[in-house]
């Protein structure tokens, strides 16, 4: 592959489901941050044990969705198993309370073997004592049917994950309510109750809460995080991000002004600084360089002086590292197939056509 010619392992500028990049790959590389103390106070209260929270904000391919990355990187060393983190979404394509509740569970089926066999420790196998430890008679019998693998397995997995099923295709496995929004919000408030209450602490994040449509779909999500977040005195921290440049467009977008001040946290992720950006991309690069490459300048492909010529190609309203990185790579790429082994200012200059038009300077 072209970037091999630079001893990357893989492709370190391309566009990448962030949740999937493996815990290596990511490594802090925003110290021009000015919010970037935040961060560290975040995570020190999450591994005393405090409920706490934080919200994230910046325009599209800003780094929001790397820096959750980044924060269940630092917590899982922090806590190993000892943190439970579910991990939310709200899609542009369906921005619904049904769909976060989906995303919820989807999340928590990745650990719910392990929540489960703590509630089994805890409390047995009775299935009155699960019904009565989750406080809900529908939700404490299907997960006792889901962990146990009774014949109720699949209908209880159905109506745990927000499939509709009929009433009479519930009643054989004990369940009497199908779910409804309301439902989904009790649902996922007890469960976070209950695994504050077996492990050190339980982290949600939501990505993209400002999606959330309608306005009234908001204020149900915003009041009922903000109840969350108010019944926990510790052992619980939640994380959002939203895509706007200033930070009370969380406003404009339906939420109320009390769940707004309801953070105890926050992230601006601003432009990359001009004299910082060498930096930047010089930590990306070694995360992405095979560890025996005799590659010293964590810079290349590029030089400071290519690089400037590049920054001053693109409009400043690009200087952050979504725009900069696949600039970097429309460049690298065309270098490696012109056989090129350093990138100079006069290649970027004979090449600028290839870069997006929308991230270009405007003469």
């Amino acid at each position: 592959m072209w970037y091999d010619k630079w001893d990357f392992i893989e492709e370190p500028y391309g566009i990448k489901r962030t949740q999937s990049i493996p815990f290596n790959r990511i490594i802090w590389n925003r110290d021009d941050l000015r919010d970037k103390e935040n961060i560290n106070r975040f995570l020190a209260d999450i591994v005393d044990h405090r409920s706490i929270s934080l919200r994230i904000f910046g325009p599209t391919r800003s780094g929001k969705t790397w820096l959750l990355r980044y924060l269940e990187k630092m917590l899982t060393e922090k806590l190993g198993d000892g943190i439970l983190m579910i991990k939310t979404e709200i899609p542009e394509a369906e921005p619904t309370i049904d769909r976060f509740y989906r995303s919820f569970i989807e999340s928590l089926n990745n650990s719910l073997l392990g929540f489960l066999s703590r509630v089994q420790k805890k409390i047995g196998t009775n299935q009155k004592d699960w019904r009565d430890y989750f406080d809900d008679h529908d939700l404490g019998s299907a997960l006792y049917h889901i962990h146990l693998k009774t014949d109720h397995e699949t209908i209880s997995k159905q109506w745990l994950s927000g499939v509709r099923v009929t009433a009479s295709a519930l009643r054989p496995a004990g369940l009497i309510t199908p779910l409804t929004s309301y439902r989904e919000v009790q649902i996922m408030t007890k469960l976070i109750d209950r695994i504050g209450s077996l492990y050190e602490s339980c982290i949600l994040m939501v990505d993209e809460i400002g999606q959330i449509r309608p306005t009234s779909a908001a204020r149900v999500i915003g009041g009922t995080l903000r109840e969350i977040l108010d019944s926990f005195y510790e052992k619980f921290g939640l994380v959002c991000t939203y895509t706007a440049k200033l930070s009370d467009f969380l406003m404009d977008l339906g939420y109320s002004q009390h769940f707004y001040k309801r953070f105890d946290y926050e992230v601006e992720l601003s432009a990359l600084e001009e004299d910082y950006v060498d930096d930047f991309l010089a930590i990306h690069h070694s995360a992405y360089r095979k560890p025996d490459s005799s590659i010293t300048d964590q810079l290349v492909p590029f030089s400071k002086s290519s690089l400037n010529k590049l920054l001053e190609l693109l409009d400043l309203e690009n200087y952050y590292p979504g725009p900069i990185l696949h600039s970097c790579g429309v460049i690298a790429s065309t270098a490696a197939g012109d056989d090129v082994s350093e990138i100079s200012p006069s290649f970027i200059e004979e090449n600028k056509e290839r870069l997006p038009k929308n991230y270009l300077r405007q003469l």
